[in-house]
């Protein structure tokens, strides 16, 4: 850490900040997806019967309140760097307007940026101009220049599994988009998506056997309460999986579904590998803020602290938890709905 400047440490107390805020998210989010969040029920008629999901608990508001806390640290950490970086490389002094415009700006193309550092010449920031090492440093992270700097919206290895695609995003765009909807519009929503799948079983009379799943799996898609999701004859063995996952959408001009802690951890990721190094020292620095960090009371001062943080992110840390979770997940007996009479099943009769 002694590349960063002692002005600069407040830095990595965002970091790890946010760091920390994603690893509650998804421990938060986790034990929400775990503990069964839909109630079903089973609608009997005669020798027939159906599975309806009548509810669906709320997930806990503290998931979007710590999403954007940690969104506004770690883009507030790049407003900061900026700061930083155009003070202690301009020579005269700086008016009040000009003082204004320094900021991180955020454009698509190239006349874009290079409009912006016009009007902060006008102000009076050399730093601004063509070929300032400052100016290089802030044009090489704009989404028109660095292209390299994408987040997914789902692992690679989950898009077949999950039936969805995956979206690509420029890491600096993204992460101006989730800050300016949060301070200008809403606070980040979040909502329960869930697959409903029903696993090919084979039933001999005496033994249920799981077969082979096919290769693309169910979509996660929002419930819709009193859609069957079930339909089937009474005394024939069947399985329905369920899984829900709390999930967030992407800021336009952005459209994909993510969950909102691995998208925390790849967004926090690109701010202390990428822009903040970019920035300070003008090149990328992998592993360049230390993680799990205490921030609390206590005798050491921050550097010590930070010399002695781990190395890993917040999705490295959790993936044992997830784990285990998943573990016990399995290993849990499967429920049986409460069953009901009906007239009428709720979506017309079942075809004979």
């Amino acid at each position: 850490m002694d590349w960063l400047p002692d002005e600069l440490l407040s830095l990595a107390s965002r970091i790890v900040r946010a760091d920390q805020l994603a690893y509650e998210v998804g421990d938060v989010a986790t034990e929400w997806s775990r503990s069964g969040p839909i109630t079903f029920v089973q609608e009997r008629k005669g020798d027939k019967y159906q599975v309806v999901p009548t509810g669906m608990r709320p997930i806990p508001p503290e998931i979007p309140l710590k999403f954007a806390e940690a969104i506004n640290h770690a883009r507030s950490a790049v407003e900061n760097a900026v700061w930083h970086l155009v003070i202690s490389n301009e020579s005269g002094e700086i008016s009040e307007k000009a003082q204004r415009h320094i900021c991180m700006p955020v454009h698509l193309n190239e006349k874009g940026f290079a409009d912006w550092c016009k009007r902060g010449l006008k102000l009076g920031l050399t730093t601004l101009g063509e070929g300032h090492m400052v100016r290089k440093r802030i044009e090489s992270l704009q989404p028109f220049a660095d292209t390299h700097s994408t987040i997914d919206s789902c692992p690679i290895h989950l898009t077949q599994r999950a039936a969805t695609t995956n979206e690509q995003a420029q890491a600096l765009h993204l992460l101006h988009r989730y800050w300016n909807d949060d301070k200008h519009r809403a606070a980040t929503v979040v909502a329960g998506l869930t697959r409903q799948e029903q696993v090919p079983v084979r039933w001999d009379g005496q033994t249920l056997t799981e077969l082979d799943r096919p290769v693309v799996g169910a979509a996660f898609e929002a419930l819709r309460l009193g859609f069957p999701v079930e339909r089937g004859t009474y005394g024939v063995p069947s399985l329905t999986e369920s899984e829900s996952s709390v999930q967030l959408r992407r800021p336009s001009p952005y459209t994909a579904h993510v969950a909102p802690a691995s998208e925390l951890a790849r967004l926090v990721d690109y701010v202390a590998n990428t822009a903040l190094p970019t920035l300070i020292v003008g090149m990328t620095i992998v592993g360049a803020f230390p993680r799990d960090v205490p921030l609390g009371e206590g005798p050491e001062d921050l550097r010590t602290r930070l010399r002695s943080g781990s190395s890993e992110n917040s999705f490295e840390r959790f993936q044992p938890v997830v784990f285990q979770k998943l573990l016990a997940a399995w290993d849990s007996p499967p429920s049986f709905p409460e069953t009901v009479w009906v007239d009428e099943f709720t979506g017309g009769d079942l075809p004979d």
